[in-house]
């Protein structure tokens, strides 16, 4: 038990670490929408109140940036093998039964099919006409199928909660403002 645990804590830790320290490297990297965020912080939430998780539906800016810096940064690029469990034709292949199958989550987040310009970082495209927050079914940071990250739950609380309060309580700016760091995700 004691080793399912630390699973489930290293795993999850490790990944929303690396997720905010993007988060934060995006934000260097386009003051635009660590702007945005601020505007819309205040606005909603102000800097003294407390953020909570009933806050999420109040702050779409936020909620689109995160599932942004989840789709951009590939944070886990290449998942689990997955066997399949019967036949089945994909974009006209056959896989057959048994056929081990690695999920690569860059082929999806960086289509420009689903998503124009795909090396662009942009939190807009995760908001509808009206500026409310549109859950992406191709942005899966956390794989996919009845396999997929059991923690993902606490992980999507704990974006929200430790970037949001982030964003709230502070302003990033690089050492060199006209150099901020590089972005360098893996595909």
């Amino acid at each position: 038990m004691m080793a399912s645990v630390y699973d489930i804590w290293g795993a999850g830790f490790e990944t929303t670490v690396a997720t905010l320290q993007f988060a934060i490297i995006y934000l260097l990297n386009y003051p635009e929408v660590q702007r945005k965020l601020h505007e819309e912080m205040d606005g909603v939430i102000g800097r003294e109140q407390e953020l909570t998780m009933d806050d999420q539906k109040r702050l779409p800016y936020l909620c689109a940036t995160i599932q942004e810096v989840q789709r951009a940064s590939n944070v886990a690029p290449i998942n689990f093998v997955r066997t399949t469990t019967e036949d089945i034709v994909v974009a006209g292949y056959l896989l057959r039964k048994g056929m081990n199958v690695i999920p690569q989550m860059p082929s999806l987040h960086l289509d420009d099919k689903l998503f124009p310009d795909p090396e662009r970082f942009d939190p807009k495209r995760h908001l509808d006409k009206q500026g409310n927050f549109v859950k992406s079914d191709y942005v899966m940071p956390f794989s996919l199928g009845k396999r997929a990250c059991m923690g993902e739950s606490l992980a999507r609380m704990e974006l929200f909660l430790f970037l949001g309060t982030m964003v709230q309580k502070c302003e990033f700016q690089s050492v060199d403002k006209d150099a901020p760091p590089k972005i360098a995700v893996t595909p």
